[in-house]
């Protein structure tokens, strides 16, 4: 029977025995800093926000055109009266598709450029990066290999 010190339950047994023992336990980071040293370099803070023309892609993706939502803007009325309701759906739901994986593009190479070349850059983690992102740059390329085909189709 669990007495008032103790508790029924393994992962509460193991916070009531931290307590018990009357030990702070910290944890440690890899790195200690001085409290004089900022954690972030103040470089890093003055940097312009990213855009999509400072992703260093090919501009036939298209990642940094703006786009409509939807697929009826960018044909004219007259090709949709000519199609049924149908056919106007299932345009609207490729179009949306060719958007998602554009986006999902977009969010990668973010990731690479904001995240990885930043800690990079301004933290020099060296190989600890490449495991925070594993496969990042293999993933993108995927994509963006995908997203190539997706729009010489969509052309």
């Amino acid at each position: 029977q669990p007495t008032q010190n103790q508790c029924s339950s393994p992962s509460s047994q193991i916070i009531s025995e931290d307590k018990e023992d009357g030990h702070h336990h910290p944890h440690h980071d890899a790195f200690n800093y001085p409290d004089d040293v900022p954690l972030v370099p103040l470089e890093f803070l003055d940097e312009s926000p990213i855009t999509a023309n400072d992703l260093d892609t090919d501009p036939f993706l298209g990642l940094q055109d703006e786009e409509p939502d939807s697929w009826t803007p960018t044909v004219g009325k007259e090709v949709t009266k000519k199609l049924k309701d149908k056919e106007i759906k299932r345009q609207e739901h490729i179009y949306e598709f060719i958007l998602t994986e554009k986006h999902h593009c977009l969010t990668l190479r973010v990731m690479q450029k904001v995240f990885v070349d930043g800690l990079q850059k301004y933290f020099q983690l060296g190989p600890n990066v490449g495991r925070m992102f594993p496969r990042l740059s293999d993933l993108t390329e995927i994509h963006l290999r995908f997203l190539q085909r997706l729009r010489a189709r969509q052309r």
